[in-house]
Formats: C-alpha cells, structure tokens, sequence
C-alpha cells in the first residue's frame, strides 16, 4: 500500500485518532500563509465577512482539525485583521523537546497572523482593544490550564456534558462585537482542509451565545470526532 492510500485508510476509514495527530503535528512545521492558500476551502462564509465589509469580532472554535490553519486562512484568503489567544501555561510540564515544537508553533502563527499571538497571561484589554477597532480575535472555548482554575459552565454537545470557558462570548460582548462560530475539518479524499465560519452571533447572553456556537459546531463535526485535539468529554467533564 502506498502513503497515500495508507493515510486515506487511517483516517477515512479507521478514522484513527493517534494517526491524525501525527498528521497534524506534521502539517503545523509547515504553518504559512502560501500553505493555506493551497489547502484551505472556504466552505461557508457570512456576507458580513466579505472582503471591505469586515468590521471585527470574535471567531470561538474548539481545538479541533488545524485551528491553527483557521487563522492564516482567515488572513491569506479574506485579508481579515486577525489574531488569536493562546496559552504557555502546559508547557512549564513539558518535555524540552515537547516545549520546543509548540514555541515553534506559536511562532509560525505569530508570522501567519495579522500580529504576535496573544496569550492567556496578557493583559485582556489589549486583546477587547484589539477588536473593538474592528480587528478579529480567534478564542477556543476548550482550554485546560493546569494549576489555574478558569471559570467553566456547562453545555450539553455530542450527548454529554462538558464544562467549557465562555471568554470568547465574554470579549466579543464587552467590545460589542460579533461572535462567529469557526470550525476547520480535514477531508482525505480532496486532501484539503474546509473552513466553515458561522452566522455572526449577537451577544446579549454569553451562555446563550456561547451555546449557538457549539451547536453551529456540532452539526459540522459529527462522525469526524477523532480529529479532536483532546478527548473534549474526558478533559472537560468537570467545571475545574
């Protein structure tokens, strides 16, 4: 069997979860911008994200496919403003060598994006700044910081109960922005990624808006489970 009928098989049809993780960590050494523009589908994309209409907000996802691809789609293909939050705070545990490739990570994103990731220890006004000048901000709603208890509330996805942050909702309603369900898939047989970006969400209530986002999610992910960063139901079962 050849690689490419070998990989078709682990992931099309074994739908093999460790396989896919090599793949990916595989696919973020070669973050860039050139690398989105041929492998990235824009399968959905709201009116209001239609290039010279963009006036900010703030894209929620789950670490699900290539999120960090979702971004230098989001710059290369819309010529969107953007930028996302992540967090150092797991890698004081890791490996040297596990440490080394997720700083080479962040920083091929920091080049892909608009600017420098933000992280979870910075100010939060720089990042409610940031969008409220009519720029994005990509927020995952599945963080698990060890040693730091974040607040989490609980959402009903994939029949079962998970313990997620609201921050996204949070932000993009102090800066009385949109929120914008993101979501990005793998599919083996076109060997593409598909970036699908949600109608944008008015925030009154960031529970309420933060469960449309999950269900605006779900509906897409179903049956493609083993392209989850983490088992979300086993890291997020409980509210700390």
């Amino acid at each position: 069997m050849d690689f490419y009928l070998y990989q078709f098989y682990q992931l099309f049809f074994k739908k093999n979860a460790s396989y896919y993780t090599k793949y990916l960590r595989n696919e973020l050494t070669r973050l860039t911008r050139v690398f989105a523009r041929e492998n990235v589908s824009i399968i959905e994309l709201p009116d209001s994200l239609q290039k010279g209409t963009a006036n900010g907000g703030v894209f929620a996802f789950l670490h699900f496919g290539n999120f960090f691809l979702s971004g230098a789609a989001l710059c290369e293909k819309l010529g969107l403003e953007y930028t996302a939050i992540a967090s150092r705070v797991n890698m004081q545990f890791m490996t040297e060598e596990e440490h080394a490739f997720w700083e080479m990570v962040h920083a091929n994103a920091s080049t892909c994006y608009s600017r420098k990731l933000f992280f979870t220890s910075d100010y939060p006004k720089s990042m409610i700044d940031w969008v409220k000048v009519g720029k994005y901000l990509g927020v995952a709603m599945d963080v698990d910081e060890q040693g730091k208890r974040n607040k989490r509330t609980s959402f009903e996805f994939l029949g079962k109960t998970v313990f997620l942050q609201t921050s996204a909702a949070r932000i993009a309603k102090i800066a009385r922005k949109p929120l914008i369900p993101m979501t990005i898939i793998f599919c083996p047989i076109r060997r593409r990624h598909e970036l699908f970006l949600g109608n944008p969400i008015e925030v009154n209530s960031v529970v309420n808006a933060s469960c449309q986002v999950l269900k605006s999610i779900e509906e897409i992910i179903k049956g493609r489970e083993y392209q989850f960063f983490h088992d979300i139901h086993q890291t997020f079962q409980s509210a700390h």
